[in-house]
């Protein structure tokens, strides 16, 4: 679930409301997002959690291009992995996951928050894959559901791992107090985010608050 729902986004969308893209970087422990004419980087990235979703990232090398694919609420729902713009696979998460790193993909979780960009609150997403993804899932172990909404989280450089001769940084996640005037706002965020996902519902809303 999200913040203020829990649609399954199958609908068809218009324009994202994402503001920016962050991605963590192992090499250098830094979180780089690209704000329209270069690519900038920061030590720590913190806001408010609107919602978890999944989809699928990665990069081809026969086919020079990026790997990409919808987003999902559940890996129950069907995925749609495409290279470029040609479908190279279909179904459900688990039964072609065994395809996935044949071609050079792999899964991405998006955390979905509000943060500051240029000093206003903005919705913006973090994607994480592989190490990092492993980070966030042994952070979020034994949670109670709803209690990553409840806070702020705070996510920074974390310990330095190696694997073989490769030294990587993988990110540290935290939960702090968040002020009652920012989780009001992410509220407003992720309605703006969960009609963007569900458009249809959010039409059905409008029409039972039509008088």
């Amino acid at each position: 679930m999200s913040r203020t729902t829990s649609g399954n986004g199958n609908s068809k969308k218009g324009k994202s409301p994402v503001k920016r893209w962050f991605s963590f970087s192992g090499e250098t422990g830094k979180f780089s997002s690209y704000n329209g004419s270069e690519v900038v980087e920061q030590d720590t990235l913190e806001g408010v959690l609107l919602d978890l979703r999944s989809c699928v990232g990665g990069w081809s090398d026969e086919s020079n291009c990026k790997i990409w694919s919808n987003v999902i609420k559940s890996t129950k729902e069907n995925i749609d992995v495409m290279v470029g713009t040609k479908k190279v696979l279909g179904g459900l998460f688990a039964d072609i996951k065994p395809e996935l790193e044949k071609i050079g993909a792999y899964y991405v979780q998006n955390l979905y928050l509000v943060t500051e960009v240029d000093g206003q609150p903005e919705i913006c997403c973090l994607q994480v894959n592989r190490s990092s993804l492993a980070s966030f899932s042994a952070f979020n172990e034994g949670k109670k559901l709803g209690e990553l909404y409840s806070k702020k989280l705070v996510v920074s450089k974390g310990e330095q791992k190696k694997k073989g001769k490769v030294t990587y940084f993988v990110p540290k996640f935290e939960l702090v107090d968040a002020e009652k005037s920012e989780l009001d706002v992410a509220d407003e965020k992720d309605h703006v985010l969960q009609a963007y996902f569900n458009p249809s519902q959010e039409q059905e809303n409008e029409k039972e608050g039509a008088f």
